[in-house]
Order: C-alpha cells, then structure tokens, then sequence
C-alpha cells in the first residue's frame, strides 16, 4: 500500500453437488462490504484489544473490527484511513520504524445490526490492494505484505505478471511484495500486479493481518486497503497452441516432470525455471529444438536438486523468431511428510487452461472431471496418479461462463473444488 502522500478467488458427484446448492446456488454473489464510519465501543484506541464497529457493512450486518496483536516497533495510526484509496473499503494506516518487520492483527467479525450476535455470511470476497514497497535499493527498503485467513477458500492474483509471491500457511493465505517497487501514487485497482484475493463461503471472522519488512534506514507510514469485492485477474498463459501438457509429480525432494508437444516447429528451445518463496525464476534446464526429430515432441527432466520449501515451475519457450511465452505454473511443497490427499486447482477463476494439484498416497487411475451445479459433466480426463504430489495441466477446456466443480475420482473417493469459469 501507498506511502503517505500529501497528493492524492454419476450419482457421488450428484450427491456432492446437491449438497452445494443447498449451500449457495450456481448465482450467488457476494456483497461488496462497505466498511465506514468506525466508532470506538470497547479499549483503548489504536491498541491491542481495542474493538471498533462498523455500520451497516452490508444490509442486516455489522462488523466488529478487534486489534489483536501489535508486534513490536510498529503503530497503528489510523484504523481506518478514508483520505483516499477506497471509502469502503477498509484501510488501517500504521508507521513501521526502520530495520524492522512490523505487523498488525485484526479479527474481523460480522454480527447482526446494532448488537454483538456473530452471524455467518454465505459468500466473502476480499482483495488486498496495492501490496507494493518504497521505491528503495534492495535489500534496503521497504516491502509490505497482507496475510488473510478465512479459514481456507481459494485465491487468485495476476499470474502472468506480479510483484507479489502468494504463500500458505494452514488456512492463511499471504501476499509479500518481492520487488519493492512502489505502485503509483495512490490505490488503483487497476493495478493487478499488486493485488491478490481470498474466496469463501460460510464466513463468520477472519483475520487479517498487515504489515512491512522495513529494511531501510527510515521509518515508513503506510496504509493497507481491504477491498470486499471480487477482482479477476489474467489465467496461466497457455503458452503455445503446440503444447498439448505440462505435468510433474513429486517423490519425495525429487520431482519428475514431462511436457509434450503436437509439433516443435518454429520452436527454438525451452527452459524449465523454477522460483522459491522469492518469486523469482531461474532455469534448472535448457533444451534445444530443431523441429525435425520425433523425440523432441515427448520431453522428460527430473528435478533433484531442490531441498525442503516450496517451489513454482513453469516453462519458458523461446520461438526460432524470437517470441517468448510461458507454460501454467506447477506448484510443490517439497519435504512435507504425511500429505494428506487434497484436490486444489489454480487459478480459481478459469478460462481455457488450469492445474489441478492432487497428493495421492498411491499410484492408480484416476477420472478428472468438471461438473455443472445440475451434475452434468462437461469434461472428462483419464489420468494416472504416481505416490507423492501430481499437477495435472488442462490446456483445453472450453464451456459457458459460470460456477463449475473440480473433480477428481479415485478408489470409489471423489475430491472436488469450486472454481468459476469466466
């Protein structure tokens, strides 16, 4: 967010999906929460423990705002700053001193009008905007971070390009800046590079934390801005129409990763980069392409050299004119033990092309399948699971706008995720 200036995401499925409209059907939009006005009604303004409500946030509701954790060489300033950027959205402003990395919590809780009864909100939407840093000469300035924890969901953010890395943790999803570079002058959501929304359904509270790795010599006053709206925000590039998948799968620290090509004509070489937590991609390999050998349509690579973290992949394909484009990305948390099998697909808002992440505790056939809110299936995809963590690359899907359901079926088991298709 912006320095101070003086300017201004078959019968099993059937069963499945009819207990998901039950709980919102295929429509259902969530409200822009209007977060204005706060008054003080308990503690000591601007410190651990104060509560602050705020009015009518949408028909029916307030929210009570809490601080709940302050650390230590940060302040809060402003719980909610309305000067500029968004008068809805909620923008606590605070001063982070120099050489520190400072953070706020907050608990934010919906309750019935006018009194302190929690009431759950079928549909939650928010956006951390303008996540951006101080202009500064690395490693000496400054970079902000948003963390949202709603209790899982799903997030998006611009993945083709972005100055921000989106980390989980548990339930917690966190946007750091990793360029430092400031964003224009004010809150602009046009400025997706630096924004990233969470999605959930059924959300009585949440947390919300911001913060700032002041590595600079000066104290910085910064203010955050949560949007309650819902942003969309470009897909995984589907790099060439000659690339038919990009799959990997994990094996303990090793990861074994193939792509396959309809043809390699026009085709100069590919990358296979890989990023850390850093957001930053470097090659592990470089391949080389004539356009004339069978082989070269059908490419393996496995990657052994990466320790305990989590770690994004992508590849980088550079055409015999010059022209470069990129694969979807494949996400591994490496050195995780016990993985427990989940399904998860990003981006949450789709196009033509996603991954399906899948941890499988042994190899087997599987169906992946994308399903309508009436259980008619609209895609189907034969894949075979290896023990560890698979990504599975759809590069083809086409439908109708609207709600789908993620699914993957496996050992008379289905797993499945929400995920709307724009």
């Amino acid at each position: 967010m912006k320095a101070i200036f003086t300017r201004r995401v078959n019968s099993l499925i059937l069963c499945f999906l009819a207990s998901l409209v039950l709980t919102g059907n295929a429509s259902a939009q969530a409200p822009i929460y209007k977060f204005q006005s706060p008054s003080l009604v308990s503690g000591t303004d601007k410190a651990v423990n104060a509560v602050y409500r705020f009015p009518n946030v949408t028909t029916g509701y307030d929210a009570l705002v809490q601080i709940t954790n302050m650390s230590a060489g940060i302040a809060l300033r402003n719980i909610d700053r309305t000067i500029d950027g968004y008068g809805e959205a909620f923008q606590p402003e605070y001063r982070v001193n120099a050489n520190t990395n400072g953070y706020i919590d907050f608990l934010i809780t919906f309750v019935l009008t006018g009194t302190s009864t929690a009431a759950s909100q079928p549909f939650v939407d928010v956006s951390g905007l303008d996540i951006d840093g101080d202009d500064g000469v690395a490693p000496n300035n400054l970079r902000e971070y948003n963390r949202i924890d709603m209790g899982g969901g799903t997030y998006s953010f611009n993945t083709t390009v972005s100055h921000l890395s989106i980390s989980q943790s548990g339930t917690a999803y966190t946007g750091t800046n990793v360029t430092g570079v400031l964003w224009g002058a004010l809150v602009d959501t046009s400025a997706k590079e630096v924004m990233f929304t969470v999605t959930n359904t059924n959300v009585t509270s949440f947390t919300y934390r911001v913060g700032a790795f002041n590595n600079s010599s000066s104290t910085g006053t910064r203010y955050a801005s949560l949007y309650f709206k819902k942003f969309y925000y470009a897909p995984f590039p589907l790099a060439i129409p000659s690339l038919i998948n990009f799959e990997g799968t994990r094996n303990g620290n090793g990861i074994a990763f193939k792509w396959d090509f309809s043809t390699t004509e026009g085709l100069d070489r590919c990358l296979l980069e890989r990023a850390v937590a850093t957001g930053i991609y470097s090659a592990v390999a470089d391949f080389e392409y004539t356009g004339e050998n069978a082989f070269e349509k059908h490419t393996t690579y496995n990657d052994n050299s990466v320790s305990k973290g989590n770690y994004n992949y992508r590849l980088k394909m550079i055409g015999k004119n010059g022209e470069i484009k990129y694969s979807s990305v494949l996400a591994f948390k490496t050195g995780a033990e016990n993985d427990s099998q989940e399904l998860n697909v990003y981006p949450s808002v789709i196009s033509s092309s996603f991954t399906a992440r899948f941890n499988a505790d042994r190899s087997e056939p599987a169906q992946l399948q994308i399903v309508d809110y009436s259980g008619r299936s609209v895609y189907s995809k034969s894949v075979v699971l290896v023990q560890g963590q698979n990504n599975i690359s759809v590069n083809d899907f086409t439908a109708a706008r609207g709600n789908f359901v993620i699914v993957v079926r496996k050992g008379g088991k289905i797993y499945s995720q929400k995920v709307i298709v724009q």
